[in-house]
């Protein structure tokens, strides 16, 4: 019963539901408090829903109880690290990674070896983010990210967010031209698959560094799916509307109007979008963005008629995502 009980709450993380999978799993571990896999799965539930605090703590526990990774793998080791951050991450992701690096080294099945890659490359991945935000100060971190990228993508080089992780790195070496180059790399693995929810967070980063490399159409299509795993992020119709706004700009210096105005109308329509979906919950209120959305929407100003999303068929996906949403 207990196992029937774990698997449903795992199918509703999966599904995006953590606080049903919480709802559920909690009156399990009061009856089982040592269950690493039940605490790990809590563990996650609670990171979804933004409990960092609540998440640590039943990590450390499921750490406790199997430092050898031997009931529910190394996962927790990876949660760890990366709610550590700083110099006792990078411990606790060096923990993980040695126990998946040995499971790797004796993997035979395909689906072992694709999952262990993963997790391999999402630990480098981890451990990077740290020395690129936490140590960025210190002298070894330029020589450890790129160690740390060398090994991801040895170990996966079709694995995209290693080729996303390894853009970021040149943008930060001022490397433009390689970083477009990882970039473009990352954008065409992802778009080459179906796309999972798991990877809404990576995918915004892949976001982030292309709209700063001006990949302006990339962006435009990647905010797009990234809105369909996801249609209630503000950030993303943000990146949307200014890689939107940036191909707005760009145009006009060309002096193509058409184009120009196409892309002014759905700078506008993920803008305002933004703004309604400040009004309709307190909780996405933030009056910088506000004023810097209001900002952008002048400078775009009125669009003539005939250039709305419906007369415009090179994008229709764009447009029917968009309109679908804000008639919602």
């Amino acid at each position: 019963m207990a196992d029937e009980t774990v698997d449903k709450a795992k199918g509703l993380l999966h599904a995006s539901q953590p606080q049903e999978c919480i709802n559920l799993l909690l009156p399990r571990a009061e009856q089982d408090p040592n269950n690493v896999v039940i605490l790990q799965t809590l563990g996650e539930a609670y990171v979804e829903i933004g409990e960092p605090a609540n998440a640590y703590a039943l990590f450390e526990k499921a750490a406790e109880l199997d430092g050898e990774g031997k009931q529910g793998g190394f996962e927790k080791f990876l949660w760890l690290g990366q709610l550590n951050g700083d110099r006792i991450g990078l411990g606790w992701y060096e923990a993980g990674l040695n126990g998946l690096r040995e499971q790797y080294s004796n993997a035979t099945e395909e689906d072992d070896v694709a999952f262990l890659k993963k997790k391999i490359s999402q630990g480098l991945c981890g451990m990077i983010e740290i020395w690129m935000t936490d140590l960025c100060m210190e002298p070894e971190a330029e020589s450890m990210c790129d160690k740390l990228i060398t090994e991801a993508l040895m170990v996966d080089d079709s694995e995209a967010e290693n080729w996303s992780v390894l853009g970021s790195i040149r943008i930060s070496q001022q490397r433009n031209d390689e970083a477009k180059d990882a970039l473009n790399k990352s954008f065409e693995l992802y778009n080459s698959r179906q796309l999972g929810n798991d990877e809404v967070p990576a995918l915004i980063r892949l976001c982030q560094n292309m709209l700063e490399m001006q990949l302006l159409e990339h962006t435009v299509e990647l905010t797009l799916k990234t809105i369909r795993l996801d249609d209630n992020i503000i950030e993303v119709y943000y990146l949307n509307g200014l890689a939107h706004f940036a191909l707005f700009e760009q145009f006009k210096s060309q002096g193509d109007q058409d184009s120009m105005y196409r892309n002014g109308s759905k700078a506008s329509d993920s803008f305002n979008l933004i703004l309604s979906m400040m009004e309709d919950d307190p909780e996405n209120k933030d009056d910088d963005l506000a004023a810097n959305v209001d900002g952008i929407l002048a400078s775009i100003g009125d669009i003539p008629e005939g250039y709305s999303d419906d007369e415009d068929d090179d994008n229709q996906d764009d447009n029917e995502d968009l309109k679908a949403l804000e008639d919602d």
